[in-house]
């Protein structure tokens, strides 16, 4: 119910803003309001889009608790980080610069599009409609999306009730995201060989050396057994 009232507000702050802008004397106390906002969020942006540098390219690694890999986050910074990075350099152009056509539109639309260009790959990515994105950037990996579309999955688990760390929603996730379903076996040596599995965090379903991890979701693992 709040949103609808939140976005008139918005409008009118946005368009009295704009009033503002285009005024080339002082003509109000708020003069250097455009100003002051231009330069807070043109470095709030500069900050965000080399967190998005940093995340893409993994110059810094950074590990969450619950195995989410971050690196997907990093679009939605890129693309708000280099758009508000041109609040200030619109605001220097017209104001130092005297690039009269640099109006307010231009100016608002430097506020409006990069925070809708993020909305947009936030959605793409599923960081709006799901609530558990992180199984959606998880599964879009190349290598795990090839295994999960060509190859049958079987599941290695004993009691789901007793999971001591992933719990029993990334079990449900995973099978939602396995459109080929295998068998589900207790020990993990009791998969069959270049079979592929999910396996839990039991401590319960043992140990197996001859196996090649592809991916971990919340500390289930999707692997291929091999030969010895």
């Amino acid at each position: 119910m709040l949103c609808p009232w939140m976005a008139i507000l918005a409008a009118i702050a946005l368009n009295w803003l704009g009033e503002i802008y285009n005024q080339q004397f002082q003509q109000t106390k708020y003069f250097l309001l455009p100003r002051n906002l231009s330069y807070m969020f043109g470095g709030l942006g500069a900050i965000i889009f080399i967190a998005g540098i940093i995340l893409n390219t993994g110059i810094i690694k950074i590990n969450v608790s619950d195995g989410t890999d971050i690196k997907h986050y990093s679009s939605i910074g890129l693309a708000l980080g280099l758009g508000w990075l041109f609040l200030p350099v619109i605001w220097v152009a017209r104001h130092r610069f005297s690039q009269k056509f640099l109006t307010a539109n231009y100016w608002l639309a430097g506020w409006l599009i990069p925070t809708w260009l993020a909305l947009a790959v936030a959605g793409s990515n599923g960081l709006l409609s799901n609530y558990s994105p992180d199984v959606k950037l998880f599964v879009k990996q190349p290598e795990i999306a090839n295994v999960l579309k060509n190859e049958s999955i079987n599941f290695v688990v004993q009691e789901t009730e007793t999971l001591i760390t992933g719990g029993v929603k990334p079990l449900l996730l995973l099978t939602f995201e396995t459109p080929h379903w295998g068998k589900r076996f207790e020990k993990l040596a009791d998969v069959p060989i270049n079979s592929y599995a999910w396996v839990s965090p039991e401590p319960e379903v043992g140990l197996l050396t001859s196996k090649r991890e592809i991916g971990t979701f919340r500390d289930w693992k999707l692997i291929q057994v091999v030969g010895q």
